[in-house]
């Protein structure tokens, strides 16, 4: 009777032991991702911003090009 408890008891015990571990194994990997995806979006932020502001200048440029070529034409057509 007592060797037909522990055939039973000693395996689900460590059955048990080891799905508590996981789950704190899961937890710390959940804690580790959002960390990742926090920086992510902290970096992915920071681009979107130089893009934009290297945009606008690009933007200027062109304009400002699109003026020139607007008085070379003029000059032209005189």
């Amino acid at each position: 009777m007592n060797h037909d408890l522990l055939t039973i008891a000693v395996p689900t015990i460590t059955v048990l032991i080891g799905i508590l571990m996981n789950r704190n194994d899961y937890a710390k990997l959940d804690t580790r991702i959002g960390g990742i995806e926090t920086r992510l979006d902290s970096r992915m932020s920071s681009l979107d911003g130089r893009f934009h502001a290297d945009m606008m200048q690009v933007i200027g440029k062109l304009t400002e090009l699109e003026v020139r070529v607007a008085r070379l034409e003029e000059k032209v057509s005189r």
